[in-house]
């Protein structure tokens, strides 16, 4: 029998929102799942509320689970302390993750230490894997290696984390850059092939989020959300009205305010939409977006709501008519954004971009209107006009919708199998 491994991983997690949190979640758990023993380090209690989920007692059990033939996974954060800032201002984030961490790698033996994200969490695993002598692997996002690697006052200490590394897990695109670093080619990994986190409740079939109740209680249970949240729940959400939905960041790369525009110019033809957004950004920006709606008059049909755990995204998706994700001009060119797959796996029509569309196989050769829709978020008039023809082709849209559908593999079990697999054998070869 194959030893189950103890592996310590430092990282983002729920209720932080974002990809890389849920991915590493997720990974988290099907580690369990396989039988090993996990602990996931994060400082996800610190996030600002802007960047937080709102989650459900149910919810927070996912931090403590025990998995048949001896797996577990124990989420441990570092808690905020109000003295424990210093001058110049700021949170000592890196000694609290990398307190929480070293003691679980002593105290429980650790095989390995996992982490996703240079800021803080790399930074951290080399600190802890220097004072216990365990080897650390590191994950990186598409941010890391576009932004924040080429800063001239912090790439020499990135290089010197990579270098420490027993690992570094990328894309097979990017081998040749990290050797030229002076990785050794030993120390690259590469993603499990087979390896998809599977998100079950994608789905078409399933409850739909009540968008009244849940910003109801989410604000009366965090009073702290920032007053967009507040003055744009004033109205009464219409469920049997046409709506648009988006999620994610809130900024003008992701279209936000491009689809506000187009909303507008539907309002003074009288043709009456809905726009509900799951997100949000900084305090600045959300101030931003919500002069914008004013500005418009948009008060009376545009809703923001908070972050939500992953799992209930779909919830959200089935509560629309159509979701928009209209990234544009993004700045980071190392990006696989996953929402386009998960609207499609719940059958809903999706509003893309030029951007976008090009950037997925699985649309390049698809012709819009039969899989989904595209629209110049920059041209606000043909935006609005592919709303209003989605708004007049409700039927249609869930033609649509399964075309999408059809586009994207729903795994079965021997798949979900070999995905398990590749997954375990990838973290066994870490250790060696």
């Amino acid at each position: 029998m194959k030893k189950k491994l103890k592996i310590c991983i430092i990282g983002k997690a729920p209720p932080i929102q974002g990809g890389v949190s849920r991915l590493t979640m997720n990974m988290a758990e099907d580690l369990a799942r396989l039988g090993h023993q996990v602990w996931l380090i994060t400082n996800a209690d610190e996030a600002e509320p802007n960047f937080r989920m709102v989650m459900t007692t149910k919810d927070l059990k996912r931090r403590r689970q025990k998995f048949a033939g001896g797996g577990s996974l124990h989420v441990v954060s570092s808690q905020p302390e109000v003295d424990s800032l210093y001058v110049p201002w700021a949170k000592p984030f890196v000694s609290h993750l990398a307190t929480e961490a070293v003691k679980i790698v002593k105290d429980k033996k650790c095989d390995l230490i996992f982490s996703y994200y240079f800021e803080p969490y790399g930074i951290v695993a080399s600190l802890v894997s220097s004072w216990t002598k365990v080897p650390f692997v590191i994950a990186h996002a598409g941010s890391d290696l576009g932004g924040l690697f080429f800063k001239e006052s912090l790439q020499r200490g990135y290089l010197e984390m990579l270098k420490s590394a027993k690992g570094v897990l990328t894309a097979s695109e990017l081998r040749p850059f990290f050797r030229e670093l002076g990785i050794p080619k030993k120390n690259i990994y590469l993603w499990p092939p087979e390896y998809q986190p599977q998100h079950r409740s994608f789905a078409p079939n399933g409850p739909r989020l009540d968008i009244n109740r849940f910003l109801k209680q989410a604000l009366e249970k965090h009073p702290e959300l920032h007053p967009a949240y507040h003055e744009l729940s004033q109205t009464t959400f219409a469920p049997k009205a046409f709506t648009v939905g988006m999620y994610g960041k809130i900024h003008p790369a992701k279209g936000s305010y491009d689809l506000l525009e187009a909303i507008a110019i539907l309002k003074r033809k009288r043709i009456f939409v809905q726009l509900v957004i799951l997100g949000s950004e900084t305090n600045s920006e959300m101030n931003r977006f919500l002069e914008k709606v004013r500005q418009l008059e948009l008060s009376d049909r545009v809703w923001v709501l908070p972050f939500i755990p992953h799992d209930r995204v779909p919830e959200f998706i089935r509560a629309t008519d159509v979701i928009c994700f209209l990234e544009r001009d993004f700045n980071i060119s190392i990006h696989t954004p996953t929402v386009p797959l998960e609207v499609f796996r719940c059958g809903k029509c999706l509003v893309v971009s030029k951007q976008i569309r090009q950037s997925l196989t699985n649309l390049k050769n698809q012709i819009s209107g039969e899989s989904f829709l595209e629209a110049d978020p920059k041209n606000h008039q043909e935006l609005a006009d592919a709303i209003k023809w989605a708004a007049q082709h409700r039927k249609f849209l869930k033609e649509i919708g399964r075309a999408g559908r059809s586009l994207v593999v729903t795994p079965d079990q021997n798949q979900i199998r070999k995905s398990m697999a590749s997954l375990d054998q990838t973290f066994r070869d870490f250790v060696g």
